[in-house]
């Protein structure tokens, strides 16, 4: 018997030689996997920058508590003021209300952070803060409406420099995996605020000859935050080395236009954006109107803070 044919072996397929055509497709994707994380890692601030990072946020969020503090400082006395000034209440209202309507140019806020950058943009805000609060003090102390008036304009005005800043810093400072906890805090300071000034302002004005004195704290916070935000760094030196100022190029204001266009033609603006508005007017007229509210049911100021606060 005859041993069996050999069974004919199939040809392999050639190899590629180390680094052949076919063997850089195959590793393309690894390839920018990794270029990707290397230049993230490049402009991501690592070591001292850490720490500074968190220095420019707890500001950040300082200068929101100080700005929403100053709004409810004459609201939560809302029946002191209208005896210090002599007014109404419909007039006292008046600061709250300026406040708000100081705020409407708030998307100048967007060209003034790209154009002089976020740290001339803390620094002005911290300025026109102290400023404007000094400024509250002195009417107060006066006993004049229109100066006091004019310093709460000032502080409504400063908030446009500060309150937005945010999402910003954290996209500036932090890695982009890390951002959300930084951007909710700096959002959420202007929250922690009004409560302070809801709490805090009743008892340190228990009569309306306190009220100056009340006003004198608040101003003298605001000059200490403001001292702490010179010292607030400008971005991080790797992004300096590594990162193309995206402000200088020519196409920025045609990208800005037409991302603008497609926010005001995307539904989903209008459903976050909506009943955002809304919720927030009510937050406001509730905070700066609930006084006026319980007051002559004979609930007393510092239970009306209390409640407002909570």
């Amino acid at each position: 018997m005859s041993p069996p044919s050999p069974t004919p072996s199939r040809p392999l397929p050639p190899t590629s030689p180390p680094g052949s055509l076919e063997d850089t497709k195959l590793g393309d994707g690894a390839a920018l996997d990794r270029a990707a994380l290397i230049a993230e890692a490049s402009i991501s601030p690592e070591g001292s920058t850490q720490k500074r990072r968190y220095y420019g946020l707890a500001i950040i969020c300082l200068l929101n508590l100080v700005l929403t503090w100053a709004w409810l400082s004459y609201a939560m006395v809302n029946t002191y003021a209208q005896e210090w000034f002599e007014v109404g209440p419909q007039s006292i209202n008046w600061f709250s209300t300026v406040y708000g309507l100081a705020f409407i140019p708030f998307p100048l806020s967007g060209w003034f952070i790209h154009r002089f950058g976020l740290r001339t943009s803390i620094i002005t805000g911290s300025i026109v803060t102290v400023v404007g609060n000094w400024v509250r003090y002195a009417g107060t102390a006066k006993v004049s409406f229109a100066g006091a008036m004019v310093g709460q304009t000032l502080v409504g005005v400063a908030q446009i420099f500060i309150l937005p800043i945010s999402s910003a810093y954290s996209e500036l400072w932090f890695h982009r995996h890390h951002r959300t906890t930084p951007t909710t805090v700096g959002s959420i300071s202007p929250t922690l605020g009004s409560m302070i000034g809801s709490l805090a302002t009743p008892y340190l004005a228990k009569k309306a000859s306190e009220l100056p004195q009340s006003i004198l704290i608040v101003a003298v916070i605001s000059t200490v935050v403001a001292i702490g935000a010179l010292f607030v760094p400008g971005k991080p030196s790797s992004v300096q080395t590594t990162q193309p100022d995206v402000s200088e190029s020519p196409s920025r204001t045609h990208l800005s236009k037409n991302h603008l266009l497609m926010m005001i033609k995307s539904p989903e603006f209008y459903m976050v954006a909506v009943p955002f508005i809304v919720g927030l007017a009510i937050f406001n007229c509730w905070a700066s109107l609930l006084l006026l509210y319980l007051v002559p049911y004979g609930f007393p100021i510092e239970d009306t803070g209390l409640l407002t606060g909570l």
